[in-house]
């Protein structure tokens, strides 16, 4: 898998065509019209948006901010590859990347509670739970886990 900054093209691709089926719909770009805007604007996204590919293809995405030590990781994969055994090995090449190219401690992300799908993997990758809290989103409140890993 190679990864790079997004591509407006990429960007554009994942913002417009990339749709989840139930419930996962939740995390389409379409559903949050700020996560859309983010997802479009090269100004919005600075430098922190990296597209996956496996042998020129997009595969998914990632956004990672570095705030004292600890990178905040959000991510997407495309959807036709979502549920198929694809995500360890998806996140682990992610892990890879940020440990090879950032300075940091801690990973952090945050997954919605009905996602146990995604919530199971990260913590077979190490991540462990930190707390419960309601996050605005798609026009509304939504319960979310945060988890985190520890790399010192």
């Amino acid at each position: 898998m190679e990864i790079s900054l997004l591509t407006q093209e990429n960007a554009t691709i994942i913002a417009n065509d990339w749709h989840y089926p139930a419930p996962y719909d939740f995390y389409d770009a379409t559903a949050d019209l700020e996560d859309y805007e983010e997802l479009l604007d090269p100004i919005l996204r600075q430098d922190h948006y990296y597209q996956v590919e496996a042998a020129g293809e997009l595969i998914g995405f990632f956004a990672c901010e570095l705030d004292e030590n600890v990178l905040d990781l959000g991510l997407g994969m495309r959807p036709d590859l979502t549920g198929r055994g694809q995500g360890a090995a998806f996140m682990k090449t992610i892990i890879d990347y940020l440990t090879a190219h950032f300075t940091f401690q801690k990973i952090t992300l945050d997954v919605a509670e009905f996602n146990q799908r995604a919530y199971h993997l990260y913590r077979k990758l190490g991540f462990v739970e930190v707390t419960h809290f309601m996050m605005e989103n798609n026009g509304g409140q939504y319960p979310f886990i945060n988890l985190v890993r520890d790399f010192s």
